[in-house]
């Protein structure tokens, strides 16, 4: 027992000692990790409904790096689709959704990683790069990441090109990388919020059409016998059971 308990605590102190000598060598720039933790803070609150998960993301990603512009998309599991939620600066405010069986999806589907348009062109052969290209340009992108929700791409961040001309760095890939994780972490909440939301309207609306025949009878049995609403022991009775049915 003595061992469980001693293994984190060496893990936890190796990992702080790392992490320190690389804040004093260098290597990590403390304000990033606060900058890192800021935006942490920023997705997290915005992750429990889609919209504000999409724009607090998209506005993200515009003041980190210095991108002309910026979009998330979302899939649609009933439709097959991946929608547009939040984008800054598209040419067309709503593009057309892009299909689940896209070339750059399924390229996405496979790598389950950041791709590069620059860099996809010298890697990619000719003829499977021509239809991932032509989604990237429908994208108006320069950069795509997917956003993995239990294993599967949920969603997708994409980068249009810098304003100043240069190409993304290695240096931009990690940083994107960690908005993507964080980005990823709060999708898999607001999609099951936004499921959750979905079924109870189902329920309300399945429970709706279920009761509307017994208003409908409260009603008929009301004009059959008038002396149910004007008699007031009754109509107190008849109310009471009626009252909920009301909307109906």
């Amino acid at each position: 027992f003595g061992m469980c308990l001693i293994v984190p605590l060496i893990q936890a102190k190796t990992y702080t000692w790392i992490t320190t000598l690389r804040i004093h060598s260098g290597v990590i720039d403390p304000k990033r990790i606060d900058r890192i933790q800021t935006l942490s803070d920023q997705i997290k609150e915005a992750g429990y409904k889609l919209f504000d998960l999409a724009e607090t993301v998209t506005q993200i990603s515009l003041d980190e790096f210095p991108t002309s512009k910026c979009a998330m998309l979302v899939l649609e599991h009933d439709k097959g689709v991946y929608q547009i939620e939040g984008q800054i600066r598209l040419s067309k405010q709503f593009p057309e959704p892009i299909s689940s069986s896209d070339p750059l999806v399924k390229y996405l589907e496979e790598q389950k990683q950041i791709l590069v348009k620059s860099e996809a062109e010298r890697f990619i052969e000719t003829e499977k790069f021509k239809p991932i290209e032509a989604t990237f340009n429908h994208l108006e992108a320069e950069v795509v990441a997917p956003l993995i929700v239990l294993e599967r791409i949920a969603g997708i961040l994409t980068l249009g090109p810098k304003t100043n001309g240069h190409p993304y760095f290695v240096n931009d890939i990690n940083r994107l990388n960690i908005i993507v994780t964080e980005t990823s972490t709060a999708l898999r909440y607001a999609l099951a919020v936004s499921k959750a939301a979905n079924e109870t309207k189902r329920w309300a609306h399945s429970l709706n059409q279920s009761l509307k025949p017994l208003a409908q009878g409260f009603d008929v049995l009301a004009d059959i016998d008038p002396s149910i609403t004007s008699n007031p022991n009754r109509a107190e009775i008849y109310n009471r059971m009626r009252r909920p049915l009301k909307r109906l």
